[in-house]
């Protein structure tokens, strides 16, 4: 997955200290188009209708949906409905599950969609959604950076719906809530880091040797307890100085997985 971690963190940021709908949005907008959606949309639930808000969309489209009834066939209301995570891989699948869709993306690049439930105290109040051009399989890595905003989304959400008195000072007493947030982004990012170049080690592999994923994987590996050297450690070595500096990574054609 593509991923701007200083984005990411200035997002995380914005998000935990938004006052208002809009600059809960705006964080939100952030965090996605560092994840690599181009549009978002904030769904906040009100008796049997939803309040839409939504970044990256045609004004006349945002306008029209504004406001959604719970009961329509659309992703949001029906993450809302059923309280579980949407994943849809590309535009066929969306059209395919939710036939309204159509008069929201139709004018747009847009096709896969991830939509995810905002909870408080066990209760589903609203939705997030990220939209992408084109397709997308959503592993997971996405899925756990997905949940992972969200959280932080409902954490605010559910704040600035509280309406109470202290939300005006909030900016000054949303500290531990930041570092917090910080750490997780920072372990989690951390993690994205040492995947992206390890698939990146992965893919120099394949085309040098012709094989799969899974081999080239495998082949990391092996040499890692061969050589008592982390995963990570050799892909970075075979990233920044190419396979040849890396003997051990270096096969004969007998030798190749």
């Amino acid at each position: 997955m593509s991923l701007s971690v200083p984005l990411l963190s200035q997002s995380m940021t914005l998000i935990a200290s938004a006052l208002s709908p809009s600059e809960l949005l705006d964080g939100l907008h952030d965090a996605a188009r560092a994840m690599g959606a181009e549009a978002t949309a904030l769904g906040i639930v009100r008796d049997d209708e939803i309040h839409h808000f939504a970044r990256g969309f045609d004004a006349a489209v945002v306008q029209r949906f504004a406001l959604i009834p719970l009961s329509v066939a659309l992703p949001g209301p029906f993450t809302v409905r059923a309280g579980v995570p949407q994943f849809l891989v590309d535009r066929a699948s969306t059209f395919d599950r939710f036939p309204d869709a159509v008069a929201v993306i139709e004018a747009s690049d847009y096709g896969a969609a991830a939509c995810l439930p905002l909870v408080r105290g066990g209760s589903v109040f609203g939705y997030v959604a990220m939209h992408y051009v084109g397709s997308r399989e959503f592993d997971a890595a996405d899925q756990f950076l997905l949940t992972t905003v969200t959280a932080a989304v409902a954490g605010t959400a559910s704040r600035i719906l509280a309406d109470d008195p202290t939300v005006e000072s909030a900016r000054g007493s949303t500290d531990h809530e930041l570092l917090r947030l910080r750490a997780e982004v920072a372990g989690l990012t951390d993690a994205l880091a040492s995947r992206a170049v390890i698939e990146q080690a992965k893919g120099i592999l394949m085309n040098r040797y012709q094989i799969s994923p899974g081999a080239a994987w495998r082949l990391l590996v092996r040499v890692s307890n061969a050589t008592n050297v982390k995963v990570r450690v050799l892909a970075e070595q075979c990233v920044m100085q190419g396979v040849d500096a890396v003997p051990a990574l270096t096969l004969d054609e007998s030798q190749q997985p």
